[in-house]
């Protein structure tokens, strides 16, 4: 154990970081309320900012957890473990809320798409997107018992 302590300290912060998170089938599992912070973060403040996180309020419902891929944070640190992740959803996604066609003010605009299996809810949430550049999409998923 004393080992493990030492080996951590001599690493550099960022290992340290990557040794806490906790991944599942190439999904990083992290907390909603994380989660919510980070998208009202990523949009900027006002009624956009408000329907989007509503809706993924709603989406989420009361799991304490979701699981989140998005290939601009875990391309080439999960391997395989990306391909997991995105090949585990569904081939048929609805889109639930779109403000590409709206005057979305400074924050761009926001897609959500959802689908859902017997087990998971599986949404994609594409944040940002403005008439030059598309949209990053981060991929969740969340057990539909916790829903």
């Amino acid at each position: 154990m004393t080992i493990t302590k030492i080996n951590l300290i001599n690493q550099p912060e960022e290992a340290m970081q990557k040794q806490k998170r906790q991944f599942e089938n190439g999904f990083e599992v992290v907390t909603t309320v994380d989660t919510l912070s980070d998208i009202k973060a990523t949009i900027t403040e006002g009624p956009e900012q408000d329907r989007v996180v509503s809706i993924i309020k709603s989406i989420v419902g009361n799991s304490d957890t979701v699981q989140w891929y998005s290939h601009e944070t875990h391309s080439g640190e999960d391997g395989p473990d990306e391909f997991k992740a995105l090949g585990s959803f569904p081939d048929k996604m609805e889109t639930v809320y779109d403000s590409a066609s709206i005057d979305h003010g400074p924050s761009g605009y926001n897609i959500i798409d959802i689908a859902y299996d017997k087990n998971h809810c599986y949404f994609i949430l594409s944040l940002n997107g403005s008439s030059f550049n598309s949209a990053l999409s981060d991929y969740y998923r969340v057990e539909r018992g916790q829903v």
